[in-house]
């Protein structure tokens, strides 16, 4: 349950240094840098207020391994993001099987790539590459809201409006497109998907 959690600035500067590993070059981290106490007290009496919302995302296409739709949320929109995972993950953590490596502290590339290689030395194992299609276009935001609001446990209403903004906020009329998007195929574009249905790819709840 969360509805313990109290929410402080010293949570927001841990919130932002977790969102600045390995951006410390990026352009978008060394503006936020240079004015960073005020910028970080002006988000704390935001979010605070209940004031804070998205600002403008950053849409552009990537060719590879395949031609998808990344939507990038503002640098001080991702130290939120950060906020809300370092509250959820551990109620997501422990429900996972030992093989889950994604986004989960101390299980990154090179330990699923460990496991991989012990799999395949023992001689009892099997390695499926397989993708599910679309899967961020087909997101029922609906759903994806009750079932952290009822099977999470989800009782503080801080978190809780802060979860419902970023999965309710309305890219599709607040963005700016950094390259040609035309690559990306129509049903995997969310410019082509229902209002209540899809999640930007780098969204925090994928």
């Amino acid at each position: 349950m969360l509805s313990d959690y109290k929410f402080t600035i010293g949570e927001l500067f841990e919130s932002y240094y977790d969102c600045r590993k390995n951006k410390r070059n990026k352009k978008e981290c060394l503006k936020f840098e240079l004015n960073l106490e005020h910028n970080l007290v002006e988000l704390y009496e935001e979010l605070e207020a209940g004031t804070w919302l998205p600002r403008t995302a950053t849409v552009f296409a990537v060719k590879y391994p395949k031609p998808r739709e990344i939507w990038a949320a503002d640098f001080r929109d991702r130290i939120v993001h950060h906020i809300i995972y370092r509250a959820l993950s551990p109620k997501y953590q422990y429900i996972f099987i030992p093989n889950t490596f994604a986004c989960i502290k101390g299980r990154g590339t090179m330990r699923a790539i460990e496991k991989a290689q012990n799999y395949i030395n023992s001689n009892n194992g099997f390695i499926l590459k397989c993708d599910v299609a679309s899967f961020f276009n087909s997101i029922n935001k609906n759903i994806l809201y009750e079932k952290l609001k009822n099977d999470i446990g989800i009782s503080s209403p801080f978190m809780l409006k802060l979860i419902e903004k970023v999965i309710f906020q309305d890219l599709k009329n607040n963005y700016r497109i950094a390259n040609d998007i035309s690559i990306v195929p129509p049903h995997k574009s969310l410019f082509n998907a229902s209002n209540h249905i899809g999640l930007p790819i780098e969204s925090i709840f994928c």
